[in-house]
């Protein structure tokens, strides 16, 4: 599923899976695909929203898992889900994840170029992913 580009598709589904060997990975599923899934979800298996939240009922919540959390703000990011990511957690993931990245100005280049995401021009997003980046004057 392309999730830059101008044949990009948000994400409405995702799969959440957890083995002891990788640990937990998310993989982005089409709404056919989805509806399949249903049928066949094992114990380490769960359909979630992109805002983290089980599409089936389950006491299982995966936004109490930080690696999830930072899988899902990521996928926020990518997919220029502006709202999702100024929401909590996502917010406060979002804001780790640019502190801990060694060049917040390529995040910034790729998030302006390729995401063309609306309502980022003077967002909080923006200006998170501006400081501390050095522009040449000109």
């Amino acid at each position: 599923m392309d999730l830059v580009g101008d044949l990009r598709k948000p994400p409405h589904e995702l799969l959440l899976i957890h083995d002891e060997r990788h640990g937990y990975r998310i993989l982005l599923c089409g709404r056919a695909d989805a509806h399949f899934l249903r049928q066949h979800l094992q114990g380490n298996m769960w359909l979630i929203r992109p805002n983290g939240r089980p599409i089936l009922e389950t006491p299982f919540d995966p936004l109490a898992i930080p690696e999830v959390r930072e899988m899902l703000m990521q996928i926020q990011f990518y997919s220029g889900n502006l709202y999702l990511l100024n929401q909590r957690p996502f917010i406060d993931e979002f804001k780790s994840w640019i502190a801990r990245h060694p060049k917040s100005q390529d995040l910034r280049d790729f998030f302006e170029k390729e995401v063309h995401a609306p309502g980022y021009t003077g967002s909080r997003i923006q200006l998170l992913l501006s400081q501390g980046v050095v522009t040449p004057s000109g």
